[in-house]
């Protein structure tokens, strides 16, 4: 039978289903608002008057006809979508995108088109996009919207084969002569469009979807730099969330995705968002891997001048109500750490697993892409930067008992310098360690440390002018096992705490085993501090130095606290 609807309609949560053997229609002089449609036809059901639908399509059998006349329609509480296709979807659909826009802010949106033969045109019904093409946006046309320049390019497509920096393989889309009618969004490419609303808008485009198990996208690694090379923005290309985890990955393409999130709708705001597959992600309680429709991504070829194909296919698609891009994943052997400050944050993680590797590994890593104002990362054994570092794992008993691992705080570039303010590093996920590893975080600025824990695991700590308060020196992340040294035992005292020269004409030496979390101070005589000495890690050990230079001859004391004891060394200034 077919479904005509006259009058009023309420689909609540219910679901049409069709199962006939003959030719079916929706139909009917109202535009209904279905929940869910399944289509178990052995033969077409046609959608033959404007029809809406903002659950789930699904088309188990024959032929589903949407005759440009279905509407996937896109929330703030979900998006309509198609699930995984069994039969075949036939004629254009209209597919809406939702994009909120949470900081209320101008900002570029990473957007890309579900369907194919949509072009610029649909999205600049939706907000204005400029350049040098022949109809671009007016501020006639956009009154409400300030400051519409037609001739500045607002929309881009990245460019991976032209070289250089990340940032400047950027090309203006359209092109110079072009229109916007005329300038395909073409489906599985990724675009940056800068949105000029500071409220939520909805995008529509109109086209047949992308469907079966062979829907290609191509990427590319044309020269093989570690840092910038090999980086595509591609775009899903199926109208339904996908699961990158369920993603067949071509030989050569790393398991890491990222998103760009400007106006702060998962995380803050200009920071990117990370996910490998089967690992956990960076952002706000840890993104796990689900693509929205509409939405570009991330992800990086790594073998150098290279070029492959991703294949997505219907298993792919996640069935999700509401596709948001966060939800959590239960994992083990995982380290979490936020840096926060002058209002903004950023978190890195490192997780230790079988398999991995501590240089660069495309199955387990994300390397680091920048965000606009606060980065936090981790460095590789190979020096690179990354947001998720997979380690192998600690082995106690072995050569492999201790991981000293840089971390790095650092501004828009490693050249800016950071905003000079109050910042913290605060740990979480520490329960899923094995209970027998000790984390230090050692402050070689000032000469702190923190033994990490449960019950300890926020940092306090400033940034000044000085460029040795932020950047690549300052933290490590040292973690041991068995556990670090809570008191100095009398042996160790003798063997391994060296200062010299003793006695000195100035400058003094001071050296302490690696494993020990201690402060050490310098004193005159008669108990007065003169100054802290600021300890760093050097081949195994903690290593510092104070200059008495300036200071009478006579005795001083170097005192060294270490847990609840504090060892008291006489050195002789000549």
């Amino acid at each position: 039978r077919d479904f005509t609807n006259n009058g009023t309609f309420n689909a609540s949560t219910g679901n049409l289903v069709f199962n006939g053997s003959v030719a079916q229609a929706i139909g009917g002089t109202t535009a209904s608002s279905f929940y869910d449609i399944t289509s178990n036809s052995l033969s077409t059901v046609t959608v033959s008057t404007n029809q809406n639908i903002t659950g789930i399509l699904s088309v188990n059998s024959g032929i589903f006809d949407a005759n440009g006349r279905l509407t996937l329609i896109s929330t703030a509480s979900g998006d309509a979508q198609i699930g995984a296709i069994a039969g075949t979807v036939n004629g254009n659909v209209i597919v809406q995108r939702y994009l909120p826009n949470t900081s209320t802010l101008r900002a570029y949106r990473y957007l890309a088109s579900p369907v194919t033969g949509a072009t610029v045109a649909d999205w600049k019904l939706s907000f204005p996009i400029t350049g040098t093409f022949t109809d671009p946006s007016t501020q006639a046309e956009w009154v409400a919207i300030p400051n519409i320049n037609s001739a500045t390019p607002s929309m881009f497509v990245y460019n991976e084969p032209k070289g250089g920096v990340l940032g400047a393989r950027y090309d203006t889309y359209p092109v110079n002569g072009t229109s916007t009618a005329s300038s395909a969004l073409t489906n599985g490419t990724g675009y940056a469009a800068f949105v000029r609303q500071t409220a939520a808008i909805s995008l529509n485009v109109t086209g047949p979807i992308r469907q079966g198990n062979n829907v290609t996208v191509p990427v590319t690694n044309t020269f093989g730099d570690p840092t910038d090379d090999g980086w595509n923005l591609i775009g899903n290309p199926f109208a339904a969330p996908i699961n990158w985890d369920n993603v067949t990955l071509p030989a050569g393409l790393s398991a890491q995705i990222a998103f760009k999130d400007n106006t702060g709708n998962i995380t803050t705001a200009g920071n990117y968002v990370n996910w490998t597959q089967g690992n956990p992600g960076t952002g706000t309680s840890g993104f796990a891997g689900t693509i929205p429709s509409g939405q570009a991504f991330w992800v990086r070829v790594t073998t150098a001048a290279s070029s492959t194909s991703i294949i997505f296919k219907e298993a792919d698609k996640q069935v999700i109500r509401n596709p948001k891009f966060v939800r959590q994943e239960a994992l083990s052997s995982i380290i979490r750490a936020k840096v926060s400050g002058n209002g903004k944050d950023d978190e890195l993680i490192i997780r230790f697993a079988e398999n991995a590797k501590d240089e660069l590994d495309q199955k387990f890593d994300a390397q680091k892409l920048r965000n606009d104002f606060l980065n936090f990362s981790s460095l590789s054994a190979d020096n690179l930067k990354m947001a998720i570092n997979g380690l192998s794992p600690i082995n106690c008993g072995t050569s492999a008992g201790r991981k000293e691992i840089p971390l790095l705080v650092e501004g828009f570039s490693s050249t800016t310098v950071l905003t000079p303010n109050a910042y913290k590093i605060s740990f979480s996920q520490l329960e899923t360690l094995d209970q027998q590893l000790k984390v230090v975080l050692k402050d070689s600025f000032n000469g702190d440390s923190l033994s990490v824990s449960l019950t300890s695991s926020t940092y306090q700590f400033n940034v000044t002018a000085d460029a040795k308060s932020f950047g690549a020196k300052r933290f490590k992340l040292v973690i041991t096992c068995p556990a670090i040294v809570t008191a100095l035992p009398d042996e160790i005292i003798e063997r391994e705490i060296k200062i010299y020269p003793n006695p000195t004409n100035g400058s003094l030496q001071i050296q302490l085993p690696s494993e020990l979390d201690t402060k050490v101070f310098v004193l005159n005589s008669i108990g007065e501090i003169l100054g802290r000495v600021s300890m760093t890690e050097e081949g195994g050990y903690q290593k510092g130095q104070f200059e008495l230079s300036d200071y009478s001859s006579g005795v001083y004391l170097v005192k060294i606290f270490n847990g609840n004891k504090v060892v008291t060394k006489k050195v002789i200034r000549k």
